[in-house]
């Protein structure tokens, strides 16, 4: 049977989930029963994946074959697991006899990730399983082309994140190599990059929002050219996944031609058919990035992503849009309230009402601050404008840096003093002070790249009369001209600004995971500078019932990182 073409040639238009048959060599890679993997079926007795799928974590030593399965003609999990696809022949399990890792395979830059699979014994070419051909060392995929990746695995990054249960396709343009270089040279924590070998492929979007994940790798990236697919990689790892300016990168199986012939018999090598396709794009060192959809304002205090929560009987809850079909709120608005269809969300810019479909309140929710949460579920999808859109929301171990420049947004019920907007303003603290001065224990500040258990702000404007009225605050900050919602304050205990608030990062995994078109941001600026660091905590002492502060030391800006 001719490789990489299959039997039938139906398509789901505008889908996710794959049509049966569609991608025939797809295979399911089982760990002690448990779908961890993906693969290609290259011959009767021999299927290729990533090297990774078959190492004890972060070490190069070999997991024995005997621990894993591999089933060739599967489409859906659950028909597996319900064993309801074996009486209609499509499927079929097979045991792994041994294991061939590429010997130059290294943890260090993740290269030569390839791995050969030998099956105990052969298994049948039938309409659900066939063959992808392999493209030879000077096959050419040409730069901005359209291939495709497929798997079972997570649909959304890490979290409480669910499984695609039918496998699903992707369609994703080839990158060059230079240009995924440029990406990922792009905005990277201490100027950490990804080095792009001649054994990597790149494919995806630099704007996100579709690529591979955990559970995916090892599977296939395939490109079609004259009626015939190619196995032109084998997904293999990411940063997160399908974030912005970060494409996915692939197994480039062009590089290894000569290590699989010599190691399998019936592999299909066939010469690229003509004409030859060339670049659609340039492959260029300079690269124009992909800016974040989310937390453009068209100046600050107004805010496109403000979202007012109507409900009868109480007064308004202040939150903020968080997805297009998403509001974040205080989840304590809206206890003791059951009939919901009276509720709604007014919007910017002209006060646009939307009603809630459903209430989903976090999964650890109580009264402290930082989990009383609750994402409201709107009827109907919001249209993103220059006046209505999401804020920026902070992937776990954000840095927001020293000095940066924030916001007071508010939060839950209340209203705020209108004196004057310059009270809004807030200045970001470093970790070691705001763990100083809230009295937690210095031992313990965490390093950037950790999670703080508080944020600190500091303000422009003293206070002078006014008091607050007792409502809970936002804080946002502004990043390369991007505001996230960095933090939410505890309920006030007098009339002054809040200084603590709760990391909203913390929350990002249980946000994500509801949610899942919500604009979680990777961190926007690295501009650390070198700078003088508190050696000693500031002495405290205390005016009016409230702390000021009294600095035991020279100066007190940005914390250093002692990487300049």
């Amino acid at each position: 049977m001719e490789c990489g073409r299959p039997l039938r040639q139906d398509r789901l238009v505008g889908g996710s989930n794959a049509p049966v048959a569609k991608w025939p060599w797809q295979v399911s890679v089982y760990k002690f029963g448990r779908q961890i993997c993906g693969g290609s079926l290259i011959s009767e007795s021999w299927v290729v994946s990533a090297a990774h799928c078959f190492l004890f974590p972060d070490t190069l030593i070999p997991i024995p074959p005997e621990q894993f399965t591999v089933v060739v003609g599967l489409h859906s999990q659950l028909s597996f697991m319900l064993n309801t696809e074996v009486s209609d022949g499509k499927h079929r399990i097979v045991k792994v006899s041994d294991i061939l890792i590429h010997e130059n395979r290294t943890n260090i830059d993740r290269g030569n990730d390839i791995a050969l699979l030998h099956l105990a014994e052969p298994v049948n070419f039938t309409e659900y399983v066939q063959p992808i051909c392999l493209p030879r060392a000077n096959h050419s995929f040409p730069h901005g082309a359209s291939c495709w990746a497929t798997g079972w695995g997570n649909v959304q990054e890490k979290g409480e994140s669910p499984r695609g249960l039918i496998l699903q396709q992707l369609e994703l343009k080839i990158v060059g190599p230079k240009e995924c270089q440029c990406l990922y040279n792009s905005n990277g924590p201490y100027n950490i990059t990804e080095e792009i070998l001649p054994s990597m492929l790149c494919a995806g979007y630099k704007e996100g929002k579709r690529g591979p994940c955990q559970g995916d790798s090892g599977g296939p990236l395939v490109c079609e050219e004259q009626g015939q697919w190619f196995l032109a990689g084998i997904t293999s790892f990411g940063h997160g996944c399908a974030r912005r300016n970060r494409p996915g990168i692939f197994v480039n199986v062009a590089a290894f031609e000569d290590w699989i012939r010599d190691r399998v018999e019936g592999a299909a090598f066939p010469e690229q058919p003509e004409p030859i396709p060339a670049p659609l794009i340039e492959d260029s060192d300079n690269c124009t990035i992909a800016l974040p959809d989310c937390g453009i304002a068209p100046r600050p205090g107004d805010w496109p992503w403000k979202a007012v929560i109507i409900t009868p009987a109480s007064k308004p809850c202040h939150g903020v849009l968080v997805a297009e079909k998403w509001v974040l709120a205080p989840g304590s608005c809206f206890l003791g309230i059951k009939n919901i269809s009276s509720w709604h969300v007014m919007l910017p810019p002209k006060a646009q009402r939307i009603p809630i479909l459903s209430v989903r309140f976090n999964v650890n929710f109580t009264y402290d601050y930082e989990y009383d949460l609750v994402l409201l579920e709107l009827a109907v999808p919001v249209s993103f404008t220059e006046d209505t859109r999401a804020v920026c929301l902070p992937r776990l171990h954000h840095y927001f840096l020293p000095s940066s420049q924030c916001r007071l947004i508010q939060w839950g019920r209340g209203e705020p003093p209108l004196d004057s907007p310059s009270l809004l303003e807030a200045e970001m603290t470093s970790n070691r002070w705001c763990y100083c001065v809230r009295g937690s224990n210095v031992d313990v500040v965490p390093d950037p790249l950790e999670n703080p258990s508080i944020l600190c702000a500091e303000y422009h404007e003293e206070e002078k009369n006014g008091c607050w009225m007792g409502t809970r605050w936002g804080l946002l900050c502004e990043e390369s001209g991007s505001w996230f919602l960095a933090g939410i304050s505890k309920p006030a205990e007098n009339c002054l600004r809040p200084r603590v608030f709760s990391p909203l990062q913390l929350r990002s995994y249980w946000i994500k995971s509801t949610a899942l078109t919500s604009y979680m941001e990777d961190q926007l600026n690295w501009d650390f500078e070198a700078v003088s660091t508190l050696s000693l905590c500031p002495s405290k002492t205390l005016f009016g019932g409230e702390e000021t502060l009294g600095f035991t030391s020279s100066s007190l800006g940005r914390e250093g990182t002692g990487l300049g």
